[in-house]
């Protein structure tokens, strides 16, 4: 016997839908999709995000949520995905639009919460490092950012003892 079908209305953004009869038990069938019941249930996420950035003279912090290495994380419709996002790249798209593709928002204070992505510098790409730029954000490649990480001895390997035919990297 097939299950009978409701037609249904999403309160998000008006959108016809059909639904199982089952799924109208409890809170259910309110909304069309995944990204409808989040747009719904949270304010925008320009606005929870700027809630949570403590700004001191040098780096504005992150104080939400972190991952594991220290990256702040929030989740929301960043560019029509619905996901967790790490903060400092929300703060780059909020300030300066889209990531392109192939690129990622790399730090210059190597603070991981920071989410510093303002500039008033004139004509600055935020493609590579100025020293009159006040963004800490900037945007590189994967291969920049391991570059990066091994100039300034970050990582995982960067206080291990050099082993017999292996150059110290210090």
């Amino acid at each position: 016997m097939a299950t009978k079908r409701i037609p249904r209305t999403c309160e998000c953004c008006g959108k016809g839908f059909d639904l199982p009869q089952w799924k109208l038990k409890g809170n259910r069938g309110k909304y069309c999709s995944r990204a409808c019941k989040d747009a719904s249930n949270y304010p925008p996420i320009e606005e929870r995000f700027w809630a949570k950035v403590n700004r001191t003279e040098t780096c504005w912090l992150w104080s939400g949520a972190t991952d594991t290495c220290g990256y702040g994380v929030i989740d929301g419709n960043l560019d029509g995905k619905s996901k967790k996002h790490t903060t400092h790249k929300v703060s780059y798209v909020l300030a300066f639009g889209p990531v392109p593709a192939g690129l990622h928002v790399l730090h210059r204070c190597d603070t991981p919460n920071c989410v510093r992505a303002k500039c008033g510098v004139p004509g600055c790409e935020h493609l590579r490092e100025s020293e009159d730029c006040e963004s800490h954000l900037f945007l590189g490649t994967h291969a920049d950012n391991m570059k990066d990480m091994s100039e300034k001895k970050r990582g995982r390997n960067q206080y291990m003892k050099p082993r017999r035919g292996i150059p110290a990297l210090f």
